[in-house]
């Protein structure tokens, strides 16, 4: 088992670390593009979200 020495292991580790963050990051950059995405689709169908102050206050004027 000549392969398995301790450098191998060591730097084998680092290789699967780099990978791990760029599968991390890449999947990061993902889904926030589709979240962006997402949010202008269901804006363009149902409208701005109305934030729970803005809700509480018109329910307050609508009375």
């Amino acid at each position: 088992m000549d392969w398995l020495t301790n450098d191998m292991i060591f730097y084998g580790g680092i290789i699967i670390s780099a990978i791990a963050l760029l599968v991390a990051l890449t999947s990061i950059f993902v889904f926030t593009i589709k979240k962006i995405n997402l949010t202008a689709r269901l804006d363009t169908e149902y409208g701005k979200q109305i934030k729970r102050t803005e809700r509480a206050k018109k329910a307050m004027t609508d009375k």
